[in-house]
């Protein structure tokens, strides 16, 4: 167990992570945050197992008993504890199958009133569009209660015409392959699958400086400084597209790299924000230009004071920049 606490302007913020594995051998990760502001303390909670994260506004624990079994327990706001048996995973799969669609998909752990009694469940929501009779647009919301000890469907809240739906039976995920993300259009059946690999539903992020490369960037290098060969944007620099750029006595070439992969050039006598300074491009021609790479790699180079380094690589490195035949010739 790991916790870490936090004082800042009269806010408390404790966070506790819980990692084991189950019995099955799965990846249990377990984590509560508590903020405490003027009296007040509001909780949040993920769970996570196979690759499935739920989020809960419940304080959820791991207890371990006397014969060493361990379960896992949420807190009701009366104070009760209650045990939860179905994991995230099967909750989705659970969702997935009653709700037949993952537009818009969502699932969260929280407490409903069953008659006199609280009790846990797992709340999926999503919608559903299609063709009625295959005739004409419609969308529905769509809800599913499922019982977090026995998996069973509490209640699936949905319009009674929605059998009349004509739509297509495939999910749209975001798939992870060596830390590369892509979009695949997948069938339902296979969406849990999907998820347990390190894939999400929905459409890929595009999140410059994750380090996990869109079809949207040509580079993610796990950071959004310039210079390094990739750019804030995740675009490939190619600061020697700037070498013939003549400066007043005194100012250096400055290169920048624009949100489309555009190169601008400029002097300065100091340096600049979100400006870097061209170095290594000034042999005749580029100092790397006639490296020769194995098939599925290009030539990068990288300054070290005055000496030009130059390798071969399949993928952006950070501080080397790529030589193609649009910066130097080649």
């Amino acid at each position: 167990m790991k916790t870490k606490t936090k004082i800042e302007n009269g806010k408390t913020e404790f966070v506790e992570k819980t990692v084991y594995i189950d019995e099955s051998g799965n990846k249990v990760t377990i984590k509560t945050m508590k903020v405490i502001s003027e009296g007040q303390e509001l909780t949040r909670s993920t769970l996570k197992v196979k690759g499935v994260e739920i989020n809960t506004k419940l304080s959820v624990t791991e207890k371990i008993n006397q014969n060493g079994d361990v379960s896992i327990k949420a807190r009701l706001s009366t104070g009760e504890e209650q045990d939860i048996t179905v994991m995230p995973d099967e909750a989705l799969q659970k969702a997935i199958e009653e709700l037949q669609t993952t537009e818009g998909f969502s699932i969260e752990l929280k407490e409903i009133q069953e008659g006199e009694r609280l009790n846990t469940v797992f709340k999926a929501t999503a919608k559903k569009t299609g063709k009625i009779l295959g005739v004409f647009n419609t969308a529905i919301n769509l809800e599913t209660l499922i019982n977090t000890q026995t998996g069973e469907i509490v209640k699936t809240a949905k319009p009674w015409w929605a059998f009349l739906i004509i739509d297509q039976d495939t999910s749209e995920i975001c798939h992870n392959q060596e830390n590369k993300l892509t979009n695949m259009v997948v069938k339902i059946t296979e969406v849990k699958a999907h998820i347990e690999h390190g894939d999400s539903i929905g459409e890929c992020p595009e999140t410059c400086g994750d380090g996990l490369k869109t079809d949207a960037e040509e580079c993610d290098d796990e950071n959004t400084l310039n210079g390094d060969g990739c750019s804030n944007f995740c675009k490939i620099e190619n600061p020697c597209k700037c070498k013939d750029t003549i400066c007043s006595l005194n100012e250096d070439i400055y290169f920048q790299t624009s949100e489309i992969g555009e190169t601008s050039c400029e002097c300065f006598s100091e340096p600049r924000d979100d400006w870097t300074k061209v170095m290594g491009c000034f042999s005749d021609p580029c100092a790397c230009a006639n490296t020769q790479c194995p098939s599925g790699e290009q030539i990068y180079s990288k300054v070290e004071v005055d000496e030009v380094l130059c390798e071969c690589f399949s993928e952006p490195k950070p501080e080397w920049v790529r030589i193609t035949s649009d910066n130097c010739p080649v």
